[in-house]
């Protein structure tokens, strides 16, 4: 189905003025009216050995890329009573690495040969409730 178009010199001159401001094809087609499509302009533009850059002026604003959402924190409950953390370093599991589970406590004992805690962990944490209270207390003293 072929839709013929006449381009007079007057039409011509407008399209090049349109296309001279930088509008796009779309909003080219809305200006010269008589049922001129996108596609017409695209195909006179093209013969004319002319191609239409980005355009400066669209039908739409652009859209503004929106800032991803912040994660809820999770907030960790500890227990109300805490073991002390003598006890668990004397209760240690001493599990290595490939021996530890999802959910065991991963604090770290030894220097050369590590072995982790392996109790059960506080949930959002790396730690059980002893290893995680200490570990508030080592990052505290620091700070202060």
């Amino acid at each position: 189905m072929s839709n013929n178009i006449t381009w007079p010199q007057e039409r011509v001159d407008r399209l090049l003025s349109l296309f001279g401001e930088g509008l796009s094809c779309s909003m080219m087609a809305l200006e010269l009216g008589d049922g001129m499509t996108r596609n017409a302009i695209i195909g006179k533009l093209s013969r004319m050995g002319l191609s239409n850059p980005k355009p400066a002026k669209t039908l739409r604003p652009p859209v503004k890329a929106q800032a991803p959402k912040p994660q809820p924190r999770i907030r960790i409950r500890l227990p109300e009573k805490v073991p002390d953390v003598r006890m668990v370093e004397k209760s240690s599991r001493k599990l290595t690495l490939s021996d530890l589970e999802a959910d065991d406590c991963r604090w770290p004992f030894g220097d050369k040969e590590f072995t982790f805690c392996g109790h059960r962990q506080l949930e959002g944490s790396s730690y059980c409730a002893a290893h995680f209270r200490l570990s508030f207390r080592l990052n505290y003293r620091e700070a202060a």
